[in-house]
Parts: structure tokens; C-alpha cells; sequence
């Protein structure tokens, strides 16, 4: 049913967001540790975590990429994945930070020194977008980038390296808002 005036949303994304608040309510209630796998506008995300904090990755999929190698910049398609993660993100209470990973490329430009530069443009991109385009509180984001140190898996292929390109964003739940 079509109200005017009214934003439009479509199933999906009312689903999907229903769902990841649905798994943070579930591990902030039960203390368990929950994990779920969602599909956002074709990047694949997973949302789990416990009583104390609940961890988004994404993509989680070497056929998706997050940023371009060597860059901070989004990939397509990154925007309306993230602004359905923002919609979580105002729906909780507590501090989120945001972790920017690498894979263990080397890198040494006039922009990004190393990997440690690029992870944390990379997580500093995410906040600058959660703040500008997506309504989250300043005072609850933090960024930090880690470089190739907290790898997912081995970087031993060229769709494991991608993988590794991520961002995880980590939610202290204090409470939910109505």
C-alpha cells in the first residue's frame, strides 16, 4: 500500500532491518552469543555478538568489496548497505567503533603511508558517512584502524585478501529506543 507523503520502503529492507535488530535485541536480552547472516542490497553482513556488544562485518564475501584496493574510497554500492547498518545503529544506545582492516598488501604512497594509514581512512570514511548521511551521534563513534593485524582469514589468495578489506562496526549496547 502506497501512503502519500510517507518515505517508501520496500520488503526487503524493512525484513532485513527487522531481522539485524531482531539478532541485537536477541544477544542483548539472552546474553548469547548470535550471529546471523544478512544480505544488504548484495553485500553479505553478519550480525552477531552478545550481552556486551554486537559486531557488524562487512562484506563478509570475497565476491563483494567494501573500498577498492588501496583506497578509502566505497565501492559501489557500499552507501545503501550502510545506510540500513545506520538504521541499527540509531536504534541502540552506546558506543559503536568503527575498525578499518587490510589485507597484508604493502602499501606506501603520498596519501597512505602504510597499512595502518589506509585502515584507518577506511574506518574514517565509514564515520564520516554514518555522521553526514546518516544521522548517528558523533559522541557515540569512535574509528580505529588495525592495519593487516586482525586478519578473518589467511592472505594466501587474491579472494581472501578481499575479505580481509573490511570494516567491522562493534556496538556497546547500553539499551534500545522505542
Amino acid at each position: 500500500m502506497v501512503f502519500p507523503g510517507r518515505p517508501q520502503v520496500d520488503i526487503a529492507t524493512l525484513l532485513g532491518l527487522v531481522i539485524g535488530v531482531t539478532v541485537v535485541m536477541l544477544a542483548f536480552l539472552t546474553g548469547l552469543e548470535l550471529s546471523i547472516f544478512l544480505n544488504l542490497q548484495g553485500f553479505l553482513i553478519v550480525c552477531g555478538g552478545t550481552f556486551a556488544a554486537t559486531l557488524i562485518k562487512f562484506p563478509i564475501s570475497g565476491v563483494f568489496v567494501a573500498f577498492f584496493v588501496g583506497g578509502a574510497k566505497f565501492a559501489s554500492g557500499v552507501e545503501p548497505t550502510l545506510k540500513r547498518i545506520a538504521s541499527i545503529l540509531r536504534a541502540t544506545r552506546g558506543q559503536i567503533l568503527v575498525s578499518g582492516h587490510t589485507d597484508n598488501s604493502p602499501i606506501s604512497t603520498a596519501r597512505f603511508r602504510s597499512n595502518w594509514d589506509l585502515s584507518s581512512a577506511r574506518a574514517v570514511s565509514v564515520v564520516h558517512f554514518l555522521i553526514t548521511r546518516a544521522a548517528v551521534s558523533p559522541s557515540r563513534i569512535t574509528a580505529l584502524g588495525v592495519a593487516d593485524s586482525r586478519p578473518l582469514v589467511k592472505n594466501d589468495t587474491p579472494e581472501n585478501q578481499s575479505r580481509n578489506r573490511r570494516v567491522e562496526i562493534s556496538i556497546e549496547i547500553t539499551s534500545f529506543q522505542g
